[in-house]
């Protein structure tokens, strides 16, 4: 099963909001396919300036975490309800906090929880966050609470060959080429 079949039972047509932590090729494959199925609203995060243009054209808000230290925050000031789903399509490779890099520093984890808890803080109550994201083993400080307190239902959506699925030949027309890059080389 590709990636692609494994993050589609998030995106219902029921859902209206989403949250996209990373907005690289997964992330806006996420994003236009919420869009697709009706999303009313989908905000992204990122930090690469083309990243967050190529997302603004689709219609998602974005948010710069460059800027806005706080992620949390922000997005409570931008869905003070909270979000349906939030799915996590971001990197482990780059801790934010001071705490993580030491951590990493000193082999004490693999991986920073840092958009993991943003995304447990985004959602509603009874809300669902999805992981893509290739996290590779352990981290410090998941606020596991937070799913508890509020019943989030937690999916790792893996990471596996990527193939376009049946759900994207049945939408193949509404699908419009959901093909992104989201590093770019110079070949001699």
């Amino acid at each position: 099963m590709g990636e692609i079949e494994r993050w589609l039972p998030l995106i219902r047509t029921t859902v209206t909001t989403y949250f996209l932590q990373g907005l690289g090729p997964i992330g806006l494959c996420v994003a236009k396919w919420a869009l697709i199925k009706g999303a009313s609203r989908v905000i992204g995060i990122d930090k690469v300036p083309y990243r967050l243009a190529q997302a603004a054209e689709m219609k998602v808000d974005t948010v710069d975490f460059s800027i806005y230290k706080d992620v949390a925050k922000r997005i409570k000031e931008l869905a003070p309800d909270g979000l349906d789903v939030a799915i996590d399509a971001a990197t482990f490779h780059e801790p934010k906090t001071v705490m993580h890099k030491i951590s990493r520093a000193l082999s004490l984890e693999t991986d920073a929880s840092e958009t993991l808890n943003e995304t447990f803080l985004a959602v509603k109550k009874m809300g669902r966050v999805g992981i893509i994201a290739a996290y590779a083993g352990y981290t410090n400080g998941l606020n596991i609470g937070a799913v508890m307190e509020k019943g989030i239902r937690l999916i790792g959506n893996g990471q596996g060959k990527s193939k376009l699925g049946p759900a994207c030949h049945r939408n193949r027309k509404r699908y419009l080429k959901c093909v992104f890059s989201s590093r770019s080389a110079v070949l001699e």
